[in-house]
Formats: structure tokens, sequence, C-alpha cells
């Protein structure tokens, strides 16, 4: 009985640590999360231990750089027009063939 309650006890620690460290990945990756949000739950995370290589810490750092001033002050992100701006620049790349330049020596 002692036994089984040990490796119940364990195995509850162990998915409970995996799903808390995996939770402010998962709320990155939600476009509908707020930015507030996914901001606080990293630094939860983060806040006694070091950085160390190949642990995300990084790639949510490029992230958050690149969020932050893209969402309103509520922390929401308006995804849908990131993607009517994307949509025009691509239209006026596609039409801007016409590149002149002065090639004189």
């Amino acid at each position: 009985m002692s036994y089984l309650l040990r490796l119940i006890t364990i195995f509850t620690f162990f998915i409970n640590y995996t799903h808390a460290q995996n939770l402010w990945v998962e709320k990155m990756q939600n476009h509908s999360s707020n930015f507030y949000e996914v901001q606080s739950e990293f630094e939860n995370y983060w806040s006694n231990k070091t950085i160390e290589k190949g642990k995300g810490w990084k790639p949510y750092k490029r992230w958050e750089s690149f969020i932050a001033p893209r969402v309103f002050p509520d922390g929401n992100f308006p995804e849908h027009q990131l993607y009517e701006e994307w949509n025009k620049i691509k239209y006026q790349a596609k039409n801007s063939n016409d590149i002149e330049a002065n090639w004189n020596l």
C-alpha cells in the first residue's frame, strides 16, 4: 500500500510539474490569449530558475519583443488587423515591379 501511495504521489507531482511548465508556452501559441497573462505566466515560471539554453527563454523573449508594441492596451492581439496589413504589403509588392535605378558611372 505504501509503495502504491508513493507511486501515485510521484506521478501526480510529475503531471502537475509538466503541466505548469508548459502553461505559458500554450498561452503564447494561442492567439486569443491575453499578452499580459502570458507574460505573467512566463515570469512566474522563470522566477526561481536560472536561464538555460534550450529551455524556451530566448524564443519567448523574441516573441515578447515582437508582440509587445502590437497589442492593444488591454493586452489583446489584433490578429485580423495584422493579416489585413500583411495582405496590403503583399499586394503592393506584386504591383511594384517598376523598379527604377540610375546606374551612371
